[in-house]
């Protein structure tokens, strides 16, 4: 069973968020992987080999990221909170790994025009567990969020349950949108 939860705020207009709550056994699921000694603890080789970030851009084509893409992106470090924690999180902004799949109207120089504003990216974990932003709110010239897919916590790699990436958004008032073990990123146009 999932539900859907949708807020809207924005002073220029409307945003839809939507985060989709998944099944008790979807979490069951994943904390089972998590608990297993093959996947648990901190571990030098923080990215396995064969994980891949997939991203599907608007047209419906796929990308697949090897983790040396990702880790060949520009990088930055953010400090925030979840659940009362503080730590540093190091990682690339999610428009540069959009922008790395070949994603139109997302890279560094680029500003999103026309119907570009009605995409939204739709971010899933192995667990199920999905978060949306519009790409507007992403984009510098009209929102400007920050959100993270970050690979380190404090210096070090993610823990396997949270890993091998993670959305970060350091700006939102709660951890809701941060996606662990992300697996999947996905540009919609809603309605489609």
């Amino acid at each position: 069973m999932t539900r859907t939860i949708a807020s809207c705020a924005s002073a220029c207009g409307t945003l839809m968020l939507m985060i989709q709550l998944t099944s008790a056994s979807a979490v069951a699921q994943h904390d089972a992987r998590a608990a297993s000694p093959a996947t648990s603890g901190r571990s030098g080789a923080s990215v396995q080999a064969d994980s891949v970030l997939t991203v599907r851009r608007a047209d419906g084509t796929m990308a697949r990221l090897t983790p040396a893409q990702l880790r060949a992106l520009p990088r930055r470090t953010v400090q925030a909170t979840s659940h009362g924690k503080t730590a540093s999180y190091e990682g690339s902004d999610v428009r540069a790994v959009l922008a790395a799949a070949a994603v139109s109207g997302v890279a560094p120089a680029d500003s999103l025009r026309g119907p570009g504003v009605a995409l939204v990216l739709v971010a899933t974990g192995a667990d199920g567990y999905r978060a949306s932003f519009a790409l507007a709110e992403l984009d510098p010239s009209i929102g400007g969020r920050a959100v993270l897919v970050v690979d380190r916590e404090n210096g070090i790699p993610l823990p396997a349950a949270d890993g091998p990436w993670r959305l970060v958004v350091a700006s939102d008032a709660r951890p809701s949108r941060w996606v662990h073990g992300l697996v999947r990123l996905e540009v919609v146009l809603p309605g489609r």
